[in-house]
């Protein structure tokens, strides 16, 4: 993968967290699930833990990717890292995923909390970071 092609996967990833946010919050005016109060709890429960090991996973996997140094072909960086670098976005957009629809779900605005930190997990792995913004 190249450099600009980890910027445009990683922009429709983050495209797809805002959209998943939107979706949401357009289908909850038409419909709102029954779930009790002990399930919502529970969903409460289950998505802060998520979040917790989300953030866990991202920092412990981060520390296997090697650091870009200047002089170093970009091209050729991304090309090595590709795979760790996209199980970090795919772990953030799935934890924003589901704290959409955990919110959906119970209309809990932690869960909503859950969706943002998530997204801005993703945003801080974008591709410039990883590459000083090398081109």
């Amino acid at each position: 993968m190249t450099r600009r092609l980890a910027g445009i996967v990683h922009s429709a990833l983050l495209l797809s967290v805002l959209l998943i946010a939107a979706m949401f919050s357009f289908a909850r005016t038409f419909a709102q699930p029954d779930i009790d109060a002990q399930a919502a709890n529970l969903i409460r429960y289950v998505g802060l833990i998520l979040l917790l090991v989300s953030g866990i996973v991202i920092s412990k996997m981060r520390t296997r990717v090697p650091p870009y140094r200047s002089g170093d072909d970009p091209d050729a960086w991304w090309a090595a890292n590709t795979g760790h670098v996209a199980t970090l976005w795919a772990v953030a957009e799935g934890t924003a995923t589901t704290g959409g629809i955990f919110w959906f779900l119970t209309g809990d605005q932690v869960m909503l909390i859950v969706l943002a930190a998530a997204g801005v997990l993703l945003f801080r792995l974008r591709p410039a970071n990883w590459t000083g913004g090398a081109r």
